[in-house]
C-alpha cells in the first residue's frame, strides 16, 4: 500500500477521478454530492498538503481530504475519509488519518477535527480506536441538515 498526496495533477487523472467517484458512491451522501467535482472542488476543499490517496498496486482504494478550518484558525478540518468497502479492516483508514495528522502537525496546525453522524456507529468506533476525542454532539441547525442528522465532533491535538 502507498499513501500519496492528492495533488491537482493526481486529481486531474481520469482513472483517479473514476476511482474517487466509485468510492463516493459507497458513502451515504446525497446523490448530487457523489461526484468528485461536487465533493472535492474547489481545490481549497482539499489542500494538497493535507489530502492523500491510498493505492494498493494500481488500484485507488481510499482517500482523505482536509483543509484549514475557516472557523478555527490553526485547525485542520477533515471532511472526507473514505476506504473502499472491500479494503476495510486492513489499516488503510488509520494510515490515511495518520498521514493527515502528521501533515497537519508538520505545517503548524494545532488541532485536527471532523464530523461523524450520530448514527454512524462504525465510524465512531473507528475514530475512538485511533485516538479521536469526542468533543460534542451538534444537532441539525436547519432543514438542510435534518436529513444528515446530529453530528459528533471528533478532534485530535497535534502536539
Amino acid at each position: 500500500m502507498a499513501i500519496l498526496p492528492l495533488t491537482e495533477a493526481v486529481f486531474a487523472r481520469p482513472e483517479v477521478r473514476a476511482a474517487l467517484e466509485r468510492l463516493l458512491a459507497q458513502v451515504d451522501v446525497a446523490p448530487e454530492r457523489r461526484t468528485p467535482e461536487r465533493t472535492l472542488h474547489p481545490p481549497s476543499a482539499r489542500d494538497a498538503r493535507l489530502s492523500f490517496v491510498a493505492w494498493e498496486g494500481d488500484e485507488l482504494v481510499g482517500f482523505v481530504t482536509a483543509h484549514e478550518s475557516p472557523y478555527a484558525p490553526g485547525a485542520v478540518f477533515v471532511p472526507w475519509l473514505v476506504v473502499d468497502e472491500a479494503a476495510r479492516g486492513r489499516g488503510l483508514g488509520r494510515d490515511l488519518l495518520r498521514a493527515v495528522l502528521a501533515a497537519g502537525k508538520a505545517h503548524g496546525f494545532r488541532i485536527a477535527a471532523l464530523y461523524v453522524g450520530d448514527d454512524n456507529l462504525d465510524a465512531q468506533a473507528f475514530y475512538d480506536r485511533v485516538g479521536g476525542e469526542r468533543v460534542r454532539l451538534m444537532p441539525p441547525r436547519d432543514d438542510a441538515e435534518v436529513r444528515r442528522g446530529a453530528q459528533w465532533i471528533y478532534r485530535w491535538i497535534l502536539d
